[in-house]
């Protein structure tokens, strides 16, 4: 989907896809979901990998 092998992606962080930017509102989405709060909806940005 976002352009990365399963090599490339497997077993690292989420963070690898998210823009520097945004990486504290991923945070707080997760501190939320935690919390167990619920998300009716959500946009967002994410990086693809450019060949």
């Amino acid at each position: 989907m976002f352009g990365y092998t399963a090599e490339e992606i497997i077993g690292n962080s989420i963070q690898q896809l998210i823009p520097v930017e945004m990486h504290n509102e991923e945070d707080m989405i997760l501190t939320k979901l935690k919390s167990g709060a619920r998300i009716d909806h959500y946009e967002t940005t994410r990086i693809k990998l450019e060949v």
